[in-house]
């Protein structure tokens, strides 16, 4: 064995041969098959104190260098799994210095292990990094026992490698050779504490909502329910959520609640839906129902929102308004006076009985739809059409004026006017006129009284044209505005925009706008729905578009040029739509 040993020394005689000369001790290791062995070669002395030789002692290390290896190995192995897991990991001295890390900490910082270890880690960071308070927490950790509980603290700071971030600190007492260490683990919770302002603020509004919302697995057990279901329908949470949805259902509806859920389950959405629920006392209402499906994180639809709005009072309202136009017509037919219902561009809408009789229209084909400034005399003509601009403009008053009724007879009429808004919204002129031919005998004195009065009602109509025009202006770009603003004050923004959409050709187009230059104005004149910004993809997908930081979202990457120039840094763009869910401008605010 010492043989086979001796075989594994190289240059032996050297070696040798130097302890001999320098009269120095030498150490080797040599292997003889599994077994190691330390060879220690002394000079050897005679009685002269004279180096005769050297000696050669033989020790068995086996078992010793089998453990050193193998920490060795654990350590490496140990090292290998830290540098794999990718939240950053750091071991802290009792003063918070650097003594070891992970790969993902040292690239957190954009340091080498050189620069980085033995610094303070709080002189990694910004100012928010460096919080007193914050570090004075970690440190505590290390008066806690060794198995404690881990210490944690959030911390926002600049990363060189990713940014401004939210980091949870996660500190834990480590003993090593009498010395207190700290393993600190880093984590970014930026996008969880995102969700949480997110979720927290859609849990709000739905808490604070006036409509009824409500949500629903697809086979109808219901899963929420806000306090204004409950004060629609009359039953509390607990008595609600688990229950089917056809709790609020009554009998006689619950095939329509049926094909609702087939219809989610294939992803569509039930926009507008007016039917009939059923109160906790049995009572029912007519309420208006948009449904949507709720999507999981692979896209599979897993449920609905219910947004059920009570419209009850709409109903009566306008069974009460039939009633009315009932009576109103009724009346209409049945007084002697003419009654008309007149445009702004003086269409004829409507005309009752006694008013077909004094134009001489045999029946309403005759009249309607036509203008009846044709009926009016030459003379008269642009004066009706002022006074009937003035009603339409919001105005009221009477007037006086020739007509030349389709036979030719011409009759003298006084009407009294004032305006009224048609079911689209529009206003119209709605007279009452009267013939008062017979007071012809006091023509002259009417002469002068018309004399004096045409100075004025030349004036006048200048002033109604004017307004009128004021007002159509109004109507719709002021209305437009009001929009806008109510929007951005509502959203709390700095300033926003009303797009129009043009149905042919897909393209979006400012109608109205606040707190934008020209070159903004240039840049988005039309949009269309293959566009990545926030109002074409509103327009592409149909649903509310947010961007809360355009230098993050990589589809708005083309026009962050822009939003820097206009001053902005969230975008939210909600689709205008009609009735029938089709899509007819959009609303921004940034």
């Amino acid at each position: 064995s010492i043989g086979n040993a001796l075989a594994g020394v190289k240059d032996l005689q050297k070696i040798c041969a130097r302890v001999i000369a320098d009269r120095a001790p030498h150490r080797i290791e040599s292997r003889d098959g599994d077994r190691c062995f330390l060879v220690r070669i002394a000079p050897c002395c005679g009685n002269d104190r004279q180096v005769s030789g050297a000696a050669l002692t033989f020790t068995n290390v086996t078992a010793f260098r089998a453990s050193i290896d193998q920490a060795i190995y654990e350590r490496e192995y140990t090292k290998a799994i830290l540098n794999t897991v990718v939240d950053p990991l750091v071991v802290l001295d009792s003063n918070l210095q650097i003594q070891t890390a992970n790969r993902a900490f040292y690239s957190l910082f954009g340091l080498s292990r050189n620069e980085a270890n033995g610094v303070s880690i709080r002189k990694l960071g910004n100012r928010d990094w460096q919080n007193v308070e914050a570090w004075k927490s970690i440190e505590a950790s290390l008066f806690l026992s060794d198995d404690a509980q881990s210490h944690s603290v959030e911390i926002d700071c600049e990363f060189p490698s990713i940014g401004s971030r939210t980091i949870a600190l996660n500190a834990r007492r480590l003993t090593r050779e009498g010395n207190a260490l700290l393993l600190v683990t880093l984590q970014d919770v930026t996008e969880r504490k995102k969700a949480e302002r997110a979720t927290s603020l859609l849990a709000a509004i739905v808490g604070c909502s006036d409509d009824a919302i409500i949500s629903k697995k697809l086979d109808g057990t219901i899963t929420s329910w806000n306090d204004s279901a409950q004060r629609l329908f009359g039953f509390s949470a607990e008595e609600a959520i688990g229950q089917h949805i056809t709790l609020i259902v009554p009998w006689e509806r619950r095939s329509e609640e049926e094909d609702i859920l087939r219809r989610l389950a294939r992803g569509e959405r039930v926009d507008h839906f007016e039917t009939v629920r059923r109160r906790k006392d049995g009572s029912t209402l007519d309420v208006s129902l948009t449904i949507s499906p709720i999507y999981d994180s692979a896209g599979k639809v897993v449920g609905a929102s219910n947004v059920a709005r009570d419209f009850s009072e709409k109903k009566r309202n306008e069974r009460a308004l039939q009633e009315s136009e009932e009576r109103f017509r009724a009346i209409v037919e049945t007084t002697p006076e003419c009654v008309k219902l007149v445009s702004a561009d003086g269409t004829l809408l409507h005309m009752n009985s006694p008013g077909l009789q004094m134009v001489g229209a045999h029946s309403a084909e005759e009249v309607l739809g036509k203008n009846i400034y044709e009926l009016i005399a030459p003379e008269d003509r642009e004066r009706f059409k002022a006074f009937n601009e003035t009603i339409c403009g919001g105005g009221q008053g009477s007037l006086q004026f020739d007509i030349v009724g389709l036979e030719g007879k011409r009759r003298h009429m006084e009407t009294h006017a004032a305006p009224l808004r048609d079911p689209r919204g529009t206003v119209v002129q709605l007279a009452i006129s009267s013939d008062i031919s017979e007071r012809k005998q006091a023509e002259e004195a009417l002469r002068e009284s018309e004399a004096r009065f045409a100075g004025e009602a030349a004036a006048l109509a200048k002033l109604n044209e004017s307004s009128s025009r004021l007002w159509r202006i109004r109507d719709l770009q002021g209305g437009l505005q009001q929009i806008l603003a109510a929007v951005i004050d509502l959203l709390g923004a700095d300033k926003g925009n009303i797009q129009l959409l043009d149905p042919d050709r897909r393209v979006l187009t400012i109608a109205a706008q606040r707190g934008f230059d020209q070159d903004f104005l240039d840049f988005f004149r039309e949009v269309s729905a293959d566009d990545d910004s926030a109002c074409g993809r509103a327009l592409r997908l149909g649903t509310p578009i947010v961007i809360e930081d355009v230098d993050e979202d990589k589809l708005f990457a083309p026009y962050r040029s822009v939003a820097l120039a206009a001053q902005f840094r969230s975008v939210i763009s909600t689709p205008l739509l009609r009735v029938d869910g089709t899509a007819i401008g959009m609303v921004s605010a940034h």
